[in-house]
């Protein structure tokens, strides 16, 4: 079963501060990035949140709107 390693970073000012949570999430069905996407999203609570969604290639970095927290997702 293929999965996803996700570091859950708190922000100040901006800049990265420290890690809430490191883990890793199973992903089922398709390996596509909106798939990722939102099965992460579900998994960490933000379902409803708007995120600005970075693509890197390796990892893709989740910044929800309001809350001062950013999530790297890297698939392997």
């Amino acid at each position: 079963m293929p999965s996803v390693y996700v570091t859950l970073y708190g922000l100040f000012g901006g800049e990265t501060n420290d890690v809430y949570f490191r883990g890793t999430i199973p992903i089922t069905g398709k390996l596509t990035n909106l798939a990722i996407v939102r099965k992460v999203k579900s998994e960490l609570g933000w379902s409803n949140i708007r995120c600005t969604t970075l693509d890197y290639g390796d990892s893709i970095e989740l910044e929800p709107r309001g809350i001062l927290q950013k999530a790297v997702i890297e698939v392997y």
